[in-house]
């Protein structure tokens, strides 16, 4: 491992929070490749996001932990000053747009001339007042050595065509998808889940993953299974993987009373694991009413899993051309409730759409790819900052 006193080799990777979620898996699984690729690596979390299980430490790379108690609290700031005076990081890598901010304000009041790379997420969904008047101080206060990651072709064009950063400047880096993790072989191994949940064998199986919140719009899957079951008389469950706050979830339990689907509803709370659910799926649902470049489509997709998901910036190009007739619209209810319909009373169909998703993923997403982008992109900022 290279010593920390190397600047031209150390790369501080900056994430507002760090717990078991998309964000942060990339973060660990890049922060894990470049620590093996000899680079000295350090990860500054804004916030300790533990929810109801422990958080996964990365086995060779230092954590260090800010104090932030609010979203306004300026102490995690000065924390970053220190730790970029104690540290000498060649650059740092954010991982979010609040420890973006967080970190050009630490290099401001330091007088570093660290040059900053920032993965970006935005979508137009995701946008507020708060986000602009972030992107405009994050415009304001970039060095030319800054560089931007887009995760997605049509975020890279927002940030140009709206946003005006310098196209030079963005740097396009798909997120990737561990091919041998997520796999139909992968997800094999887990048996007996349908047995736990008393869900039989020949009943179709319905899944979506992601936190209890309103935007990734449980309710609208919880209605939609309740038109299948009481109109349709379709044998269907749905599994609703992911944590939320109490009263989100006592939302959507009443919801699922009210509907009298209860029993075919379940809410597994946060999972570390997901491959476990993906093995008893028999399609996986999206509905969001907002995304940026969401892991479990790729996941889902790498496992042969059909998905159906809703209109979002990057949904074509994660789902591919072949595949854009399963991105359904929140406005038409009845298309998703007919393409739901079709990939559950057909095997065959389910298994044409699941090795075309494969195939799709498998050239254009590998992790490997992705890794190797983003270690080329560290290196050549830092040879820049050192000229």
């Amino acid at each position: 491992m290279i010593s920390v006193n190397n600047p031209k080799k150390s790369v501080l990777f900056v994430i507002f929070q760090l717990g078991i979620g998309g964000v942060e898996g990339e973060m660990r699984s890049i922060a894990d490749y470049l620590d093996g690729c000899g680079m000295w690596v350090s990860v500054f979390s804004l916030w300790k996001k533990t929810l109801d299980i422990d958080i996964q430490i990365l086995p060779r790379v230092p954590v260090y932990w800010g104090g932030r108690r609010n979203k306004y609290d300026p102490l995690p700031v000065f924390q970053l000053c220190n730790l970029l005076k104690k540290l000498k990081p060649s650059v740092l890598v954010c991982f979010d747009r609040h420890s973006w901010l967080y970190c050009l304000l630490a290099r401001k009041i330091t007088r570093q001339k660290i040059p900053i790379i920032a993965r970006s997420m935005e979508t137009r969904g995701l946008i507020s007042w708060r986000a602009e008047i972030q992107l405009l101080l994050a415009k304001l206060l970039s060095q030319p050595e800054d560089r931007i990651v887009a995760l997605s072709a049509s975020l890279k064009s927002q940030l140009v065509n709206r946003w005006n950063f310098p196209e030079e400047k963005i740097q396009l880096i798909p997120i990737g998808v561990d091919l041998v993790r997520f796999s139909t072989e992968a997800i094999s191994q887990f048996t007996g889940l349908r047995g736990q949940l008393g869900i039989p064998e020949k009943s179709g199986v319905i899944v979506q993953i992601g936190n209890l919140s309103r935007n990734k719009n449980q309710d609208f899957s919880i209605r939609l299974v309740r038109d299948l079951v009481k109109v349709r008389k379709m044998d269907i469950f749905l599994v609703l993987v992911g944590g939320g706050s109490n009263l989100r979830w006592k939302e959507l339990h009443d919801l699922a009373m009210s509907c009298g689907i209860s029993e075919r509803v379940f809410f597994t709370g946060v999972k570390e694991d997901v491959r476990p659910f993906l093995a008893i799926a028999d399609v996986m649902l999206l509905p969001s009413k907002a995304e940026a470049t969401p892991n479990v489509v790729l996941e889902s997709l790498a496992c042969k899993i059909p998905v159906i998901v809703s209109h979002y910036d990057s949904a074509e190009e994660q789902l591919g051309l072949i595949l854009k007739d399963w991105i359904v619209s929140l406005d038409h209810v009845d298309e998703f409730r007919d393409r739901l319909i079709q990939i559950l009373e057909n095997s065959q169909l389910r298994e044409a759409v699941g090795e075309t998703g494969y195939q799709h993923v498998e050239s254009q997403f590998p992790i490997q790819a992705a890794f190797q982008r983003w270690e080329l992109l560290i290196r050549s900022t830092m040879d820049e900052a050192n000229k």
